[in-house]
């Protein structure tokens, strides 16, 4: 499966989003994670996934702006497939939830509350597209699946 990753740039993955993280990579086998390379939850994931999730290559999309990026590809021995060309925010979220299966989504509070953050952008995408989105965080990931079926909680 190919997973996709988007998170805030404020924080890192606090321990239940760990938790949940881990989980589903033990879960589901992983071929491919796809992050944006931001300081934050994306650098917090890229590590997770490195430690849990041997096998899995790992592909940065990195933003064209330097200020929060991450450089994850400096710790690319051996899992990193590939480091696409930087691209302006929006196009590199979309080319991240085109390239995967489903998105995991580290958001920075409710909706509503944060209209104009870029995560919660690429979560509107991943819908519009009928993508399956894991959101994480209090010890049970949050699931929305794209069909009448409602939302499930693992």
């Amino acid at each position: 499966m190919k997973i996709g990753f988007t998170g805030t740039r404020q924080r890192g993955l606090n321990e239940s989003e760990k938790l949940d993280l881990k989980a589903i990579l033990a879960t589901v086998q992983v071929r491919e994670f796809h992050h944006g390379d931001c300081i934050g939850a994306n650098e917090a994931a890229d590590k997770l996934v490195r430690q849990y999730s041997s096998g899995t290559v790992i592909h940065i999309h990195p933003p064209d702006q330097d200020k929060a990026r991450a450089w994850t590809q400096k710790r690319c021995s051996f899992q990193c497939g590939v480091v696409y060309p930087p691209k302006p925010y929006i196009a590199r979220n979309h080319d991240i939830v085109d390239a995967t299966d489903l998105l995991v989504a580290v958001t920075p509070g409710p909706e509503l509350q944060h209209p104009r953050s870029g995560t919660w952008a690429t979560v509107r995408y991943a819908r519009m597209l009928g993508k399956v989105i894991i959101f994480l965080g209090q010890g049970k990931h949050h699931r929305e699946v794209p069909t009448n079926e409602t939302s499930t909680t693992t």
